[in-house]
């Protein structure tokens, strides 16, 4: 009678016979579609071939900003003489 009074039952009430009702099956279907989304990304993304960064050696780096003109020769033998303790 309640159920009745709050036109929560009948065919487009929330309760229409089924054991959850057709509204709260529809929501669980598309909540399980994105966990079942998430755990998919998951998975791509922790098995996925990662790219190596090739890190530049840092002496290099300093013997080509000195070749470019952008540190003096006492700048780049400071940065040579830190760089190799």
């Amino acid at each position: 009678m309640l159920c009745m009074a709050l036109s929560l039952c009948g065919p487009f009430g929330v309760f229409n016979g089924a054991m959850m009702g057709t509204w709260l099956m529809g929501w669980g279907m598309w909540l399980w579609v994105l966990v079942l989304a998430g755990l998919g990304y998951l998975a791509y993304t922790w098995f996925r071939p990662r790219r190596r960064v090739a890190r530049e050696d840092p002496l290099e780096v300093a013997r080509l900003r000195f070749a470019r003109g952008e540190i003096t020769a006492e700048e780049y033998e400071e940065l040579v003489r830190r760089l190799k303790r």
